[in-house]
């Protein structure tokens, strides 16, 4: 069981009230830049605040992507280059990423998706983009690891993973803006990826056999 990021003993670091959580923030620069992530330590009353005070501070909309465009920008890609149909294919096969029990997730695919989710990429398939484009594979890599981080909490949420197993820090606020993408047209990459499909379900048909013998 991991350990709770709680403590009834720690001080809210806006008031001095006990019984503070631990939040987290991530705050973007410019694209391809590493994402800052802060954390503070705050009580019920002092969150509601802090968030209030986020929100009413957010002047008109800026530069970048909101986060419904970035998750229609990366899901633009994976159906321009086929890798949404790699996922697919590895779905049918009962090797998929996608927890069942998702709460979000319906016959048709997901249906509320959040940044995590769109923009996570399994290593078997990233390996196989970055044969086709390295460069291409690097920057998806840091939408996985910077964009995809500010949504972690949540989806662990959407998909019941069990409060107990749980990462115990809390989003702070999302992100109201991502720095744009700019992600090419998938087309390019699309015949060599599909080409290497048979190699990437091999590759997650592996992972998941030794995966379940190792729970034994």
């Amino acid at each position: 069981m991991k350990q709770i990021e709680t403590d009834q003993n720690q001080a809210c670091e806006k008031c001095g009230a006990a019984n503070a959580r631990r939040y987290e923030q991530y705050f973007f620069g410019r694209a391809g830049e590493q994402v800052d992530e802060g954390h503070v330590w705050l009580c019920v009353k002092c969150v509601r605040a802090e968030r209030r005070a986020i929100r009413d501070s957010r002047g008109p909309a800026g530069d970048g992507l909101t986060r419904e465009e970035l998750i229609a920008e990366l899901d633009r890609f994976w159906n321009e280059s086929g890798a949404m149909q790699i996922c697919i294919r590895c779905h049918e096969q009962q090797t998929g990423c996608c927890p069942p029990m998702c709460r979000s997730l319906g016959p048709a695919g997901c249906r509320n998706k959040n940044v995590f989710c769109a923009g996570f990429i399994c290593s078997a398939l990233l390996n196989a983009i970055r044969e086709c484009d390295a460069a291409l594979a690097r920057l998806l890599k840091r939408v996985k690891w910077n964009y995809g981080s500010a949504e972690f909490r949540v989806y662990e949420m959407m998909t019941r993973v069990p409060p107990e197993e749980r990462e115990q820090t809390r989003p702070l606020a999302l992100p109201a803006r991502y720095p744009p993408l700019n992600l090419p047209d998938g087309n390019a990459i699309r015949q060599r990826l599909l080409a290497l499909a048979d190699e990437v379900l091999e590759v997650r048909r592996r992972w998941n056999k030794a995966d379940r013998e190792d729970r034994r």
